[in-house]
């Protein structure tokens, strides 16, 4: 469909309908796949309604789902699958169905800075990711700031820090690392995949026990152990790999160093882990 003919529709159709559409896009992009039965659930239309807004989007975008599979009831992702209602920003892509926010004269939002990425690059990598392919592309870092070639299998996205990334085993350096997604140069191509070792920080969940730090005085201890509804201790399960963008994210300590300021200045980390070995500490 071209470019007029979406608009047209778009024209056409209600902002309820639109939201629809937009779930639908947003379902195929992270989860390759949709159901009749998300939209009733996300939405509380009827069946019919959900088939209508199925049929009606296969007509905006028919190179985006692969035909209907009856063995499992669900239209998947296509391979060359690419969003014609999100927009192309990450920002855009992840927080489609949420209602935007704004400031107001009673609440104030602290902007982020925001990372560029090249159009389309987000669909390409999932769709690597769904299919199990290798990839190729240019990327920038900071030993080739204009850019290198870099062959990777890609396993995840990882959102952190204002930092999105993708976590993919590197092909020149033999190991798994975390590629920053605004620093790809160049659309990846996909390329044969080779064997490659098991991600083993990535299958694992560690749990990490959180407690009050014990050097406050009983009125803060209190205070704190309120704040976060930590009584005795609190756990959080997380995969390895992203442990340390966790504690970072959180104002966790991670390092010797930070452990001892927290000993020193309590209020520097209020809420501390318990590491049982020194695994955790970079």
């Amino acid at each position: 469909m071209t470019q007029t003919k979406i608009d047209n529709l778009i024209k056409s159709s209600t902002w309820a309908q639109l939201q629809r559409f937009k779930f639908i896009e947003r379902q195929l992009l992270w989860h390759r796949s949709i159901q009749s039965s998300h939209l009733v659930d996300a939405f509380g239309v009827t069946r019919q309604c959900a088939h209508q807004d199925i049929s009606t989007y296969k007509t905006l975008a028919p190179r985006n789902m692969q035909p209907y599979s009856a063995s499992d009831r669900t239209y998947k992702a296509s391979i060359n699958f690419k969003p014609v209602l999100l927009k192309e920003d990450l920002e855009g892509i992840v927080s489609t169905g949420k209602f935007a926010t704004s400031d107001t004269r009673d609440a104030v939002f602290v902007p982020k800075l925001e990372r560029k990425l090249i159009d389309g690059l987000v669909p390409v990598l999932l769709s690597a990711i769904d299919q199990g392919a290798s990839i190729k592309a240019m990327y920038a870092s900071q030993n080739s700031p204009e850019g290198a070639m870099r062959i990777m299998h890609p396993v995840c996205i990882i959102f952190t820090l204002n930092r999105p990334h993708l976590r993919a085993y590197c092909r020149q350096r033999n190991e798994y690392r975390d590629f920053v997604l605004s620093r790809f140069l160049t659309l990846p191509s996909f390329v044969s995949p080779n064997l490659i070792p098991d991600d083993t920080d990535f299958a694992e969940n560690v749990t990490l026990r959180l407690i009050v730090n014990p050097q406050l005085n009983d009125s803060e201890f209190k205070m704190i152990s309120k704040e976060f509804g930590i009584s005795n201790s609190k756990e959080v399960e997380i995969k390895r790999c992203c442990l340390n963008y966790f504690l970072r994210e959180n104002n966790l300590p991670a390092t010797h160093e930070q452990m001892e300021e927290a000993q020193q200045n309590p209020w520097s980390y209020p809420v501390i882990p318990v590491y049982d070995t020194e695994m955790f500490y970079n």
